[in-house]
């Protein structure tokens, strides 16, 4: 391992990073150990000062044996590849004790003193460092100087070197580590303000003032940074403050610089009033938005303020910054984000919002729609008309989502170009796929944009969406807030703020006990009847009921309205339903205002006072009200005559919610929502849509069998463009049925051909037929009419790739022979293409790779030619793959990398997550772990957005692999049991060869005896089961099963031994290697030995080589 793989961290307890993954350093005596050797900078550290630093004055007996067994520890942690007996590389004996030798940035300290040099070298373009200006064409390199300095300051966690003593070295290196951090953080603030940022720099120097009152330098920047904002006022009050602690600290007056400052303000002196060049706006210019204040302080979360005011100033600097808030019900996620609003408009950022909503009803990107009709009207800037930007598009699907989500980001960048910009999306568990998409979207392309993205979640529920959401924020280096409950006192203090005298002799240890600290459960305990008794105990539902039991009649049934709409009430709406004057309204819901049930959001508009508030009438209220309320506001609804697509998706949930009374209007809306969500290639969003409306249907009695095949149609094609093949398969075996009852073959055939078209992988699990989806296509194609036709030809194929694991290969070639020359004679472009993908899907075995190979190459010149995306990929998907598979290595390496970036910039997952796969284990065999790191954690991240068969399967093989060739081998056991544990593909001879490589030949036997089966020949498994059956056979002794492996595997050298596009674990002749060694053969064993060695050469597979080196010396062959 080099040392620029591992990382120390000593500005706070000592850290421990190896190939960029924490390490738990365990013991205090390991991370004083390191922290001493850290301390000594690379020299050697002695062992008696190691001694004192762990022992202090009272070391144990037997002192230096101790020692030595924490230096043992350590060294495996550090160099946790290390082969035994092999001398360590960074933490190394020296005369006299050991030193640490780590890379240049080795360690946070060198780091953070990097950063600051390369600073003080990049501030020479500055003339003057106290009143910083600095010409247009260094902006760039100060800028990026500023983010390196950014990234060095965050690594501050607390005292350096805080696992040592306070012995006099130690305290003297800290006070040195301070002075540093001081003047980085100082060289920030210079370079704000020479590039015009002084809204950044303000905050920053007024809390650097505060730390270190007695430095000049800062109240002077502090100055020129308030008069270049306008605040000049303030600016002079800040250098009277100095003033005045000068002389009573000090009794001295300022210096000549601070006197000069001062009245060079008054004079408005050119050097102060003009600002540094910039292409941005003012925020002066932009309105301020309203805030709405709560009517008790803020309790607790100050460390969560101030990690979010570190992420303001980081985006005043033009960086953009996420922040991820998640916990549960009530905890104060919406408080600390309105916080955070008003913390920001204080340094001059416009403010927006978004709200994901409970409800179906929602459209898609419901809550980009609200921030970006705010941002339009805040910041006078054009943001796109989504439905408009996509229907404008002659791209492919998952294109157009992408040009869509861009669009949404080109609109932020530009308003966050007229004043910097603060965005909350609230209730993200809530959103619809597109609206994550988009915020994935913003986090992976986020750049030097003045914008702070802050996202609310309640704690995920291993749901794929919001799991990958967090991934994505993670990578982007997100502020992530777990909001835990207030403790005793805090939850004392706020039980008396919202109480007052009430709550007085309040026993804030109870509270806690029954209310977990959650702030909002607190505030219903402090405004029931009895904030001191019962309340504290009561369930949060009963006490949000016992609020609405006081309200008139009247009052209550309007709110019940309004709570079956939103969470903000929407008055136009409510008042249809509930038959009442719009104007009269607000007046008759104010009692629910006044109660706390309801707040004022900052448009003005009403709403619940908290989801839980909302939940809680619904559930107080009988089921057939609630169905009563959504027949009637659909009804409104209805009236209105408007179709725009957020009318759509709530006029489909209302009428759902209202009942099986209602199910023909309910499926027939869902469709018409569903319509609307493709309009703006909302395809997860469409495929939920048209699944409820097939519930609704079933409920129909008036609805006809062709309404329901037509239902089924249109779902299986939206699952399937949403990677959803296992849903897709579902409804179109469904969509058979209902054709086959109706007596129509050609409806059936037409919807039996939908189910594989278009998959890089079978879409079947490994094995499996599904027997009633094979029937149909026989039946189909037997009720065709005879001659050549489209539907004739495709349901061919298709039979022949859902049979792939059932049907003879004479009768798979005779199927897919008459298909493809049924294409030819059609000579139609795009069928010929698809049906040459089919083709070779059906034949994917290794008896037709040359074959396959030729028929690929062909399908991918008609694909580009066609200038249709998904073909291309799909093509180039299985080129790369065969050219893999043939041992055309570099050729299949040529392209993998482009087709991913294709398949990425167009959404095609299912391609860019199985060529990850083929391109992860290639890295490993070379040795490129970091890469293949980025490649496998890609695919554990796409594998919860795709569902593609045997993908738990080929992801834990994947890590096999990993740890296999990375010689993690006491990890290997785990994930060798969770590979078992998700068998559906054959993998007893691989568990079996993985057991001899990591030495446990008993085992191995045991496993042997017991489950292995003879390796197959007529699926893509072939090739990877005859190699390591022959590895077995070696390592086992069983000659006549080597003798058989050899003869099969024979022709196929030259070859990779893969199980198709995964598990690539060397060239076949390896293998041929040791099934030739195991029957006695040693010559021949040699001769492929050597083949195998140079194709390792060639493809640079060097792991492989070193592995069959060994095997070769053990065996002597």
């Amino acid at each position: 391992m080099t040392t620029t793989a591992v990382h120390v961290g000593v500005l706070g307890p000592t850290t421990i990073k190896v190939a960029g993954q924490e390490v738990d350093l365990g013991s205090l005596k390991q991370r004083a150990l390191l922290a001493v050797l850290a301390l000594g900078e690379g020299h050697p550290v002695s062992t008696d000062r190691i001694i004192h630093a762990l022992w202090h004055d009272s070391p144990p007996s037997g002192v230096t044996t101790t020692l030595h067994g924490y230096i043992a520890s350590v060294r495996r942690l550090l160099e946790p590849s290390r082969a035994p007996r092999t001398a360590p590389s960074i933490l190394v004996t020296a005369p006299g004790g050991y030193a640490l030798r780590l890379g240049r940035a080795g360690t946070d300290v060198a780091v953070l003193a990097t950063a600051v040099e390369r600073a003080t070298t990049a501030l020479r373009v500055i003339p003057e460092t106290q009143r910083p200006v600095a010409a247009p064409q260094h902006h760039e390199s100060l800028r990026a100087c500023h983010d390196d300095l950014a990234q060095a300051v965050a690594l501050w966690r607390g005292s350096p070197y805080a696992d040592l003593g306070d012995t006099e070295l130690v305290e003297a290196e800290r006070q040195r580590l301070r002075e540093l951090l001081l003047t980085a953080r100082t060289q920030q603030c210079v370079i704000e303000l020479a590039v015009g940022d002084h809204a950044a720099a303000a905050p920053t120097l007024q809390r650097l003032t505060t730390e270190h009152p007695l430095r000049e330098q800062l109240w002077i920047l502090h100055a020129v940074a308030l008069t270049r904002a306008g605040r000049q006022a303030d600016a002079l009050a800040a250098l009277q403050q100095l003033r005045d602690v000068l002389v009573d600290e000090l009794g001295i007056d300022p210096s000549p610089q601070v006197q000069a400052l001062q009245r060079d303000i008054l004079r408005q002196d050119a050097s102060l009033v003009e600002r540094a060049p910039s292409a941005v706006v003012s925020a002066a210019s932009v309105p301020p938005r309203s805030i709405p204040s709560f009517p008790w302080p803020l309790v607790g979360r100050r460390a969560e303020i101030r990690s979010l005011e570190a992420a303001l100033d980081r985006a005043a600097g033009a960086r953009q910054q996420l922040a991820h808030i998640v916990g549960e019900p009530g905890i104060g996620k919406s408080r600390l984000t309105r916080e955070l609003a008003t913390l920001a408009a204080h340094r001059g950022f416009v403010h927006v919002e978004g709200r994901c909503s409970p409800d179906d009803g929602a459209p898609p990107l419901w809550a980009w729609q609200q921030v970006l009709r705010a941002v339009a009207e805040v910041c006078q800037v054009e943001v796109p008309d989504l439905a408009a930007t996509v229907q404008d598009s002659t791209a492919e699907q998952a294109a157009i989502q992408f040009l869509m989500n861009e669009a949404i980001a080109e609109a932020l960048r530009q308003a966050a170009a007229v004043a910097p910009l603060m965005i909350a999306i609230e209730d993200v568990h809530w959103a619809d796929a597109s609206t994550l998409r988009v915020l994935r979207h913003l986090a992976e392309h986020g750049g030097r944009e003045r914008i702070l993205l802050c996202v609310t979640q309640r704690p995920d529920d291993g749901s794929g969406a919001t799991l990958e959401l967090g991934y994505a924020f993670a990578r982007a280096d997100a502020t992530r807030l777990d909001l835990v409950g207030l403790d005793a006192t805090e939850s004392a203090m706020l039980v008396t703020h919202v109480a007052g005298a009430r709550a007085e002799g309040v026993d804030g240890r109870r509270l806690q006990e029954r209310t977990g600290g959650n702030p909002f459960f607190l505030s219903e305990v402090a405004r029931s009847r009895d904030p001191l008794g019962g309340a504290a105990t009561a369930p949060l539902s009963e006490l949000v009921a016992q609020r609405v039991r006081t309200l008139a009649a009247p009052t209550r049934e309007l709110l019940e309205a309004a709570a079956v709409v939103d969470r903000v009430v929407n008055a136009s709406l409510v008042a249809a339903a509930a038959h009442v004057e719009d104007a009269s309204l607000i007046d008759r819901l104010a009692p629910a205002q006044a109660a706390g049930l309801l707040v004022t959001e900052p448009d003005g508009r009403l709403a619940f006072a908290h989801a839980i508030v909302r939940e809680a009438v619904l559930g107080a209220m009988r089921p057939v009200v609630v169905e009563q309320w959504h027949a009637r506001v659909a009804r409104a609804l209805e009236s209105r005559q408007l179709r725009g697509a957020s009318e759509r998706s709530a006029l489909a949930y209302h009428w759902r919610e209202a009942g099986y009374a209602h199910a023909g209007r309910a499926w027939r809306a869902a469709v018409s929502a569903a319509e609307a969500a493709r309009e703006v290639h909302a395809t997860e969003e469409a495929a939920v849509l048209l699944a409820q409306a097939l519930e609704s249907q079933r409920l129909d009695a008036t609805s006809a069998d062709i309404q329901r095949y037509e239902l089924l149609m249109q779902l299986a094609s939206a699952r399937r463009v949403a990677a959803d093949w296992a849903g897709a398969a579902a409804a179109v075996t469904q969509a058979i049925a209902t054709a086959e009852r109706m007596g129509e073959p050609e409806l059936a055939a037409r919807a039996s051909v939908g189910s594989v078209e278009g998959a890089v992988w079978h879409a079947r699990t490994y094995g499996t037929v599904q027997d009633d989806l094979v029937a149909a296509l026989r039946r189909a194609l037997n009720n065709l009419p005879a001659g050549d036709s489209e539907l004739r030809c495709r349901a061919m194929l298709c039979l022949a790739v859902e049979a792939y694991y059932l049907a003879p290969p004479a009768e798979t070639d005779a199927l897919v022979e008459e298909a493809l020359a049924i294409a030819e004679r059609i000579a139609d472009p795009r069928l010929l293409v698809v049906a040459l993908q089919l083709a070779f899907s059906a034949r994917w075995r290794p008896a037709t790779a040359e074959w396959r190979l030729s028929t690929i190459r062909r399908g991918h010149e008609i694909a580009t030619a066609l200038g249709d995306v998904h073909l291309e990929v799909t093509c180039r998907a299985f080129l790369a793959i065969v050219l893999v598979e043939l041992g055309h290595v570099d050729e299949g390496r040529e392209l993998i990398g482009p087709t991913i970036e294709l398949a990425s910039r167009h959404g095609i997952l299912t391609a860019v997550t199985i060529l990850e796969m083929l391109r992860a284990p290639m890295l490993l065999l070379s040795g490129e772990d970091e890469a293949a790191e980025v490649c496998i954690d890609h695919v554990i991240e796409l594998a919860q957005r795709v569902t593609v068969p045997n993908m738990d399967h080929a992801t834990a093989a994947l890590k096999s692999v990993q740890v296999l060739w990375q010689g993690r081998f006491d990890e290997l056991s785990a994930v060798l049991t969770q590979l078992i544990a998700n068998q559906t593909v054959p993998v007893d001879t691989f568990v079996v060869a993985m057991l001899l490589r990591v030495g446990d030949v008993s085992k191995a036997r045991e496993v042997f005896d017991a489950t292995f089966v003879e390796p197959g020949d007529r699926d893509y498994m072939g090739v990877i089961q005859h190699c390591l059956a022959g590895e077995v056979a070696l390592g086992l002794g069983e000659s006549a099963l080597a003798a058989r492996t050899y003869r099969w595997l024979k022709p196929y050298a030259g070859r990779i031994s893969s199980a198709g596009s995964t598990t690539i674990m060397g060239p076949v002749d390896a293998f041929l290697a040791l099934a030739a060694a195991a029957t006695g053969d040693l010559e021949a064993a040699a001769g492929h030995a050597d083949d195998a060695m140079h194709l390792c050469d060639k493809w640079g597979f060097h792991r492989v080589s070193a592995w069959l080196e060994a095997l070769r010396a053990q065996h002597r062959f």
